[in-house]
């Protein structure tokens, strides 16, 4: 341990002379575990166990180490903390287990907040967002409703939004009736990009990929400013509804309005993707070749694309092209997704292309 307090004492910056600014140092850098045990002596102590700001930038730093080591310790420095818990404490702990393996937990942290008579401990507009997303791992729709109430009542859904982006992939991931993300989205005053590309996100993900297509039009007749995202997922909408005219028609729209957006690989794959499984294999290995920069996403695309139409050859080549043209090796999702699609005797010939 003694050799831990020299580590430490190597870390602190150099300009913390006060016991404040020693251990203040310490939090605002990355710690491993055996330092954040030390550094959570030296807060004890100096006797900052009863500064709410000390504490919650010690929670935080323990949130930060990931894994169930980090917010055990968290949630002991809570526990056993004199200071009284503000939402930045619990905004911390619910936002590492919404993202961690016990999102169960972070809606415990978030009913604490809901009953603590503190006024500083109160949700705020970064709580409800990170509760929804706990909600959304779970997933458990139930509850998230229940705190989309509390949204409502409290103004935010209306003029926060991340709040609102919450709020509309919770009904987008968690709930089998996609007309409820709809009617959601058709409120919001203010409507963007990552809202537009959630709900299409949702359409396809339930099966609806042709209504995804309609919502992408409907978006640019009302003047939508369109990102790399949107445009992604509304190929990605026309690969599945199999929608040659449509997947065409933004391909001409990209190289007329957005031809930067081309550079992007994936918008790249996703075109090639389109066009594959859309029955012009052709029309994808033009956009393969002419792309300007190629990925392990774009090689992949290609690769599926030609397995998808039973050219096997073509696939084994081209990932023979991926590791001699560019250095890259297929991965183990290009494999996985790609080699149930070829015939049994190709097997033997791509274990061999990929050494």
């Amino acid at each position: 341990m003694e050799s831990t307090f020299r580590e430490i004492d190597g870390i602190v910056h150099k300009g913390a002379t006060t016991p404040w600014q020693r251990c203040m140092s310490l939090v605002h850098r990355h710690l491993n575990e055996r330092q954040l045990h030390a550094a959570h002596a030296l807060f004890l102590t100096h006797g900052l166990c009863h500064n709410t700001v000390a504490i919650s930038r010690l929670i935080l730093a323990a949130c930060s180490l990931g894994g169930g080591g980090g917010l055990f310790y968290a949630s002991l420095i809570l526990r056993h903390s004199v200071a009284p818990p503000n939402s930045f404490i619990y905004n911390s702990l619910i936002h590492a287990h919404a993202r961690g393996a016990d999102p169960y937990r972070a809606l415990h942290y978030f009913r604490l907040m809901l009953r603590s008579p503190n006024p500083s401990a109160a949700p705020n507009h970064h709580s409800y967002p990170f509760a929804l997303a706990a909600c959304i791992a779970i997933p458990s729709f139930f509850s998230g409703t229940q705190i989309h109430s509390l949204i409502v009542r409290n103004g935010l859904a209306s003029a926060d939004h991340y709040v609102q982006t919450a709020a509309l992939r919770l009904y987008t991931q968690t709930q089998n009736d996609i007309s409820q993300a709809q009617k959601l989205f058709d409120e919001f005053s203010q409507r963007d990009a990552v809202h537009l590309d959630i709900l299409m996100t949702g359409y396809i993900r339930h099966g609806f990929a042709a209504e995804a297509s309609c919502l992408f039009q409907d978006a640019l007749a009302a003047g939508f400013e369109l990102d790399k995202h949107v445009i992604t997922t509304a190929l990605t909408a026309c690969s599945h509804a199999g929608d040659l005219k449509q997947g065409n028609w933004i391909h001409s729209y990209l190289v007329e309005k957005h031809s930067d957006f081309l550079k992007d690989t994936f918008i790249g794959s996703a075109l090639i993707s389109m066009y594959a499984k859309c029955g012009c294999i052709d029309e994808a290995v033009k956009v393969f070749d002419t792309a300007p920069e190629r990925n392990s996403f774009l090689w992949a695309a290609m690769v599926g694309g030609f397995a998808v139409h039973g050219f096997a050859n073509d696939a084994i080549l081209c990932l023979s092209r991926m590791q001699d043209e560019d250095g890259l090796r297929p991965d183990g999702i290009t494999i996985r997704c790609h080699v149930c699609l070829l015939p049994r005797r190709c097997c033997r010939q791509w274990s061999e292309a990929i050494g």
